[in-house]
């Protein structure tokens, strides 16, 4: 790679983390350990895309406990949404793989959805999952 191509690539990164910094300041006052968990709890745990940090860095700012209560959250609220379709469609079994279905339906909608998971995790109360 030229050192032309390097500055170039250097030079888009910095405007990149100078975009997340103006969307959340307060990521320079965080432990840089609890940033990268964070991080790591949307990436691999979630297992949600790196764009999703980029829209929403402000999810960096959030603890992994309560990204994944976020979630859980969801989840909850997705099955539920789904029994209800059943029971109203006259069916009263829910078919097999739909773990996968809901895990897949939720994902989608974190990332097309601005804040969903942000207001998620925000919402969840200490002690638990709370009841959406």
């Amino acid at each position: 790679m030229s050192n032309g191509s390097w500055e170039s690539y250097a030079i888009a990164a910095n405007n990149g983390e100078d975009k997340m910094l103006s969307a959340v300041p307060q990521l320079l006052r965080l432990n840089p350990e609890d940033v990268e968990k964070s991080a790591k709890t949307v990436l691999k745990v979630l297992r949600l895309p790196p764009a999703l940090l980029r829209k929403e860095p402000l999810l960096l700012a959030i603890s992994p406990d309560r990204l994944i209560r976020g979630f859980e959250s969801l989840l909850l609220a997705e099955t539920r949404e789904m029994i209800q379709k059943k029971k109203e469609g006259g069916e009263d079994r829910i078919e097999g793989g739909t773990d996968e279905v809901i895990t897949g339906v939720v994902r989608e909608a974190c990332k097309d959805t601005p804040g969903l998971l942000l207001g998620a995790a925000s919402n969840c109360g200490i002690g638990g999952i709370s009841a959406p």
